[in-house]
């Protein structure tokens, strides 16, 4: 992982840690580093703040320039990301799923229901399914990886919300100039 990389990474882990809602990140990171919204998700994802975005994040968040751009915030403990994870990525299941997931691994809707309190964690094996189950990345660690602070998200649903939130917001004038890009990308589905 890069510099600036670990840097969104931090700074999605800064926004987690106060528990801010993650349909709130871009505006909450508007105030810290004084910019406007769309600079604000492309920080979120690219971590290229400038000096002054930077100095007015670090003193917000009462951490060195150091910690954020060149640290590991996220704590170095594969129990906790893997709990966080699961959280995140149960959470976001309809109403139902909880069951047909607990199906298809072949297991009590009561030990999922177990994974998301944090009262039980899966074994490897099951932590694979997972990661193929919510269309995860090949090769997604669900003890190393935190996927709870991907931005845009890393799952397949989420990915589809966040594309329907961003479609809807966007001007009339943008809409029109992307159409044309869009429609060719969607046309072979």
């Amino acid at each position: 992982m890069d510099a600036n990389d670990r840097a969104a990474e931090n700074l999605r882990y800064l926004l987690f840690t106060r528990g801010e809602p993650r349909a709130l990140w871009a505006d909450r990171v508007t105030e810290w580093a004084g910019c406007d919204r769309r600079r604000a998700m492309r920080l979120l994802r690219s971590g290229r703040f400038t000096p002054s975005e930077q100095d007015r994040i670090t003193r917000v968040c009462e951490v060195s320039t150091e910690e954020l751009r060149f640290g590991r915030l996220v704590p170095d403990r594969p129990d906790l990301i893997l709990q966080e994870n699961l959280r995140y990525l149960l959470d976001i299941l309809e109403h139902g799923e909880q069951k047909r997931l607990a199906g298809l691994l072949e297991m009590e809707t009561g030990t999922v229901s177990r994974w998301r309190g944090g009262k039980q964690l899966p074994e490897r094996k099951t932590q694979a399914a997972l990661a193929r189950y919510f269309g995860l990345p090949p090769g997604t660690d669900l003890q190393a990886d935190p996927v709870f602070l991907s931005y845009p998200p890393a799952d397949e649903r989420q990915r589809r919300h966040w594309l329907r939130e961003r479609i809807e917001s966007i001007s009339p004038d943008l809409l029109g100039e992307l159409f044309p890009a869009l429609e060719r990308l969607l046309e072979d589905e």
